[in-house]
């Protein structure tokens, strides 16, 4: 289930989502984790942004802090950014597991650019 409305994106990944992806040793793959990163952090800059404006990702920073095991929920929170302004945004992205450990963390840095 994917939830979003602007500065936030919320995105539920069942473990059965990604089965083809896991690890033998059933741990979710770690680029199952960056994909899920950047769908809920483009997802939100796209409906945070003001219309008519473009925006790119021009880079990612992730840690990895826990193996991840169970459905996962990753949440980008964009509130505390500037959508007004053109330049580059700071998207902060967290993973969280079943038991509401956080599993994984990144930041998207998204370049804007604003209408003409």
């Amino acid at each position: 289930m994917v939830l979003w409305r602007s500065h936030l994106q919320v995105l539920d990944l069942p473990c059965c989502w990604s089965h083809r992806l896991w690890r033998p040793t059933t741990d979710v793959h770690a680029i199952v984790l960056c994909n899920a990163a950047e769908l809920v952090g483009g997802t939100m800059t796209d409906v945070s942004v003001p219309a008519g404006a473009r925006w790119i990702p021009k880079g990612m920073t992730v840690a990895y802090l826990a193996k991840a095991k169970t459905d996962l929920t990753a949440v980008a929170d964009g509130s505390g950014i500037d959508w007004t302004t053109a330049g580059d945004k700071i998207v902060p992205i967290e993973v969280f597991d079943t038991d509401g450990k956080k599993v994984f963390s990144a930041e998207i840095t998204m370049n804007v650019k604003l209408a003409a």
